[in-house]
């Protein structure tokens, strides 16, 4: 009887055990399966979408920081326009007149304006008296997210 008892018993362990391995193993799975993922989609975007608030449902910290770029504030204010610059597009030939001279017979001899965020990078090269009449379609292609639609301009 007391062979029973305890065959019963190693019986009940190695169940709870196994149970307790598979239980593991599940949740291991699933977790590899979330890693997979690198974002929680909420809503469907399709693959040329240039509005960048229906992209901010699904990257909400990429788009704060996008629309970070579009302000300024004086708290960010490390210098006269800024430690990083900030969303204004002052000129540094203004600030530094010995940057005329010193890039005289370059395109930046003509126009240096502070680098801005994403949200402007693309009406600053559309607007950039660096280029002349021609915009040149590299510069187009980094800084248009449909460069495809832009193209055919």
């Amino acid at each position: 009887m007391r062979k029973v008892g305890y065959l019963v018993f190693v019986f009940v362990v190695t169940v709870i055990l196994t149970m307790l391995v598979v239980a593991l193993l599940i949740n291991i799975f699933n977790r590899k399966q979330e890693a997979k993922l690198t974002y929680f989609k909420l809503v469907d975007i399709q693959e040329n979408e240039p509005d960048s608030a229906i992209w901010g449902k699904n990257f909400p910290r990429e788009y704060e920081g996008l629309m970070k770029t579009m302000k300024t504030s004086e708290l960010v204010y490390y210098s006269t326009y800024g430690r990083y610059g900030g969303s204004e597009a002052f000129s540094r030939l203004d600030k530094y007149p010995e940057l005329k001279r010193l890039f005289a017979g370059y395109p930046f001899s003509v126009q240096y304006t502070e680098d801005r965020g994403h949200a402007n990078a693309l009406a600053d090269m559309l607007s950039s008296k660096r280029l002349g009449d021609k915009k040149p379609g590299s510069c187009m292609a980094v800084k248009a997210v449909i460069s495809r639609s832009y193209s055919k301009l």
